[in-house]
Protein backbone atom coordinates (compact mmCIF):
# COMPACT_ATOMS: atom_id res chain seq x y z
CA UNK A 1 0.00 0.00 0.00
CA UNK A 2 2.70 2.48 0.90
CA UNK A 3 4.36 1.55 -1.85
CA UNK A 4 1.47 2.24 -4.42
CA UNK A 5 0.82 6.03 -2.09
CA UNK A 6 4.55 6.57 -3.15
CA UNK A 7 3.99 6.70 -6.97
CA UNK A 8 1.54 9.51 -5.90
CA UNK A 9 -1.33 7.44 -6.14
CA UNK A 10 -3.86 9.03 -3.10
CA UNK A 11 -7.20 7.11 -2.26
CA UNK A 12 -8.89 9.57 -4.15
CA UNK A 13 -7.37 7.29 -7.42
CA UNK A 14 -6.84 3.55 -5.34
CA UNK A 15 -10.50 2.87 -3.98
CA UNK A 16 -12.07 3.47 -7.27
CA UNK A 17 -9.92 1.09 -8.93
CA UNK A 18 -9.89 -1.59 -6.27
CA UNK A 19 -14.20 -1.20 -6.37
CA UNK A 20 -14.36 -2.02 -9.77
CA UNK A 21 -12.03 -4.65 -10.10
CA UNK A 22 -13.75 -6.66 -7.34
CA UNK A 23 -17.14 -5.21 -8.49
CA UNK A 24 -16.34 -6.92 -12.16
CA UNK A 25 -15.62 -10.46 -10.34
CA UNK A 26 -18.52 -10.23 -8.31
CA UNK A 27 -20.83 -9.23 -11.11
CA UNK A 28 -19.32 -12.19 -13.67
CA UNK A 29 -20.72 -14.48 -11.07
CA UNK A 30 -24.12 -13.96 -12.18
CA UNK A 31 -23.07 -15.02 -15.57
CA UNK A 32 -23.48 -18.01 -16.66
CA UNK A 33 -20.26 -18.27 -17.87
CA UNK A 34 -18.93 -18.02 -14.17
CA UNK A 35 -15.48 -16.95 -13.12
CA UNK A 36 -12.34 -19.64 -12.34
CA UNK A 37 -11.67 -18.00 -9.27
CA UNK A 38 -8.84 -20.86 -8.53
CA UNK A 39 -6.93 -20.24 -12.09
CA UNK A 40 -5.75 -22.54 -13.19
CA UNK A 41 -8.35 -25.28 -12.34
CA UNK A 42 -10.86 -25.56 -14.81
CA UNK A 43 -13.69 -25.44 -12.05
CA UNK A 44 -16.37 -22.13 -12.56
CA UNK A 45 -18.21 -20.25 -10.24
CA UNK A 46 -21.20 -18.63 -11.56
CA UNK A 47 -24.71 -18.24 -10.45
CA UNK A 48 -26.54 -18.43 -13.67
CA UNK A 49 -28.51 -15.85 -13.16
CA UNK A 50 -28.28 -14.34 -16.71
CA UNK A 51 -26.50 -13.68 -19.89
CA UNK A 52 -23.70 -11.46 -21.06
CA UNK A 53 -25.65 -9.59 -23.41
CA UNK A 54 -29.17 -9.99 -21.60
CA UNK A 55 -31.08 -7.13 -19.67
CA UNK A 56 -29.70 -8.28 -16.01
CA UNK A 57 -26.69 -7.22 -17.39
CA UNK A 58 -27.54 -4.00 -19.70
CA UNK A 59 -29.36 -3.28 -16.02
CA UNK A 60 -26.30 -3.64 -14.17
CA UNK A 61 -23.94 -2.04 -16.60
CA UNK A 62 -26.00 0.97 -16.24
CA UNK A 63 -26.71 1.08 -12.39
CA UNK A 64 -22.86 0.70 -11.47
CA UNK A 65 -22.04 3.09 -14.20
CA UNK A 66 -24.50 5.79 -12.59
CA UNK A 67 -22.55 5.12 -9.60
CA UNK A 68 -19.29 5.66 -10.49
CA UNK A 69 -20.36 8.85 -12.32
CA UNK A 70 -22.15 9.93 -8.63
CA UNK A 71 -18.95 9.07 -6.34
CA UNK A 72 -16.52 11.13 -8.92
CA UNK A 73 -19.05 13.93 -8.68
CA UNK A 74 -18.99 13.67 -5.14
CA UNK A 75 -15.25 13.55 -4.99
CA UNK A 76 -15.33 16.58 -7.78
CA UNK A 77 -17.52 19.02 -4.98
CA UNK A 78 -15.23 17.65 -1.95
CA UNK A 79 -18.23 15.75 -0.77
CA UNK A 80 -16.30 12.59 0.03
Amino acid sequence: YSSILSYGFGMNVIFPYFVSHLSHIVLDLFNRKGVALFYPSKYRLCFGICDSNGKVNSFLFILFSLLIVLYLILISVGVI
